[in-house]
């Protein structure tokens, strides 16, 4: 099967680049790498692939997502994977259990948030294209607040953090995991929130930080500045539950945390 990775060049979209590669044909393409339709059109005409991921996890991808959605459809691609955030949600507002479809009921405030609608509403309008939105990412090289904060406390012995939040936050090895489930099984196509089966916080999330830095014989003082939580951003995951083999287990947060401390 050949694959192409694109979009916005991520952890994610790296993780999942060296655990496909073990059985599957994957080509990865950067957006700057193609930077337009012409070169999009002759790379999709000649290569011949089976599926695209698109990593939507950055900005500026709305024209791109497009050119690569219709180069898809005239080239005979069976499946588009569009990885993307919430950030199509109105993000000034407690996103509170969202289902997949939430979206279509208001408007996103945030910067970026109406290119993230308008690709969300792009992706809806072919017969090709599954979305995947994942709510919060955690693990090993993906960027943010809490894992920066994280990744200095293990050299500054002090942790950080401006607010609480209360987030569904899936392990990016899970992440990767759900992907390729939709690689190899045909999901109905529509809208998938990617998100566990639990909810954690920023302070849950310093809590097992503590624990394991306490195992490792280091102290940490963690502090959380404002409470009590900011903005909730939670996802019903019922669609994804159901679509996922019954044997699937989600990372739990603690083991999640320590597999992450331990790659710093």
């Amino acid at each position: 099967m050949q694959i192409l990775l694109t979009g916005c060049k991520s952890a994610l979209m790296k993780e999942c680049q060296n655990h496909l590669k073990q059985n599957y044909d994957i080509l990865v393409q950067d957006e700057k790498k193609l930077d337009d339709f012409d070169k999009i059109k002759t790379l999709f005409r000649e290569k011949k692939f089976d599926t695209v991921i698109f990593f939507a996890l950055g900005n500026n991808a709305l024209e791109f997502f497009r050119n690569v959605q219709y180069s898809s459809i005239i080239n005979g691609v069976k499946k588009i994977l569009l990885v993307t955030n919430p950030e199509d949600f109105d993000l000034s507002k407690n996103v509170v259990e969202a289902f997949d479809d939430d979206f279509k009921k208001q408007m996103p405030t945030q910067e970026g948030g109406l290119e993230k609608y308008l690709l969300s509403v792009l992706a809806s309008k072919d017969k090709i294209t599954t979305v995947l939105r994942v709510f919060g990412l955690f693990g090993q090289g993906v960027e943010g607040e809490l894992s920066k904060a994280l990744s200095k406390g293990k050299k500054s012995r002090k942790i950080f953090l401006e607010y609480d939040k209360e987030v569904s936050l899936t392990y990016i090895e899970d992440a990767v995991r759900i992907i390729e489930e939709f690689i190899k099984n045909n999901a109905e196509k529509g809208f998938f929130n990617i998100a566990p089966d639990y909810v954690s916080t920023y302070s849950e999330v310093l809590k097992k930080a503590k624990s394991y830095f306490k195992k490792e014989g280091i102290e940490i003082e963690a502090t959380i500045k404002n409470q009590p939580h900011s903005n909730t951003l939670t996802a019903n995951n019922e669609k994804l539950i159901s679509f996922l083999p019954e044997n699937f287990k989600f990372t739990s947060l603690a083991a999640a945390v320590n597999k992450t401390l331990k790659t710093y």
